[in-house]
């Protein structure tokens, strides 16, 4: 379902927002600028508000502060599509409000149960033997989603985890190189 054709100061320019729910139930959302050439491809999967981490002794991260480390690495943003991948919806409508002022080349926010059936189990036990195992497992399954849902004509993809709040200043182009 299209949402909205916003446009810019330029006729030919176009902002497109579409949402629906795919098949296999997970609620996807895209915001695609019809003019921009993205070449950078930047993924990032999330369980919840949580997942952004925490400075030391300081106050929880936000999704906010995580568009601002992309926005700190001097790309141009119409240069980079950014997926998103949340099992929360709190977070889901979140990331879809608060990135509207970011002029991505393309984002999207995918809401995603899980593959697994089971309940999730608490924190704490994460790093059982057995628990670890299906945990790892299903995160790899998820990111190998959003990586095929997302990669088109990008030249080049990197995967951060949420919970980074620091880049060093030029570590990404010096990546690419």
């Amino acid at each position: 379902m299209l949402l909205n054709g916003l446009t810019d100061e330029s006729p030919s320019k176009a902002v497109y927002e579409y949402e629906h729910q795919q098949p296999d139930g997970v609620l996807r959302y895209d915001r695609i600028n019809s003019e921009a050439n993205p070449n950078f491809l930047w993924l990032t999967l999330t369980q919840d508000e949580s997942s952004w981490g925490r400075n030391a002794h300081g106050p929880r991260r936000t999704f906010e502060d995580f568009l601002q480390l992309i926005n700190l690495t001097s790309f141009d943003l119409e240069t980079i599509s950014v997926g998103l991948l949340t099992i929360s919806p709190k977070e889901y409508h979140h990331m879809k409000i608060i990135s509207k002022d970011f002029n991505f080349a393309r984002l999207t926010i995918l809401l995603h149960s899980g593959f697994n059936e089971e309940n999730t189990p608490a924190r704490k036990h994460r790093h059982d033997k057995k628990i670890h195992t299906a945990r790892r497992a299903e995160i790899a399954q998820l990111r190998n989603h959003l990586m095929l849902t997302m990669l088109r004509e990008e030249q080049h993809l990197l995967w951060l985890d949420g919970d980074i709040f620091k880049l060093d200043e030029g570590i990404i182009q010096r990546m690419f190189a």
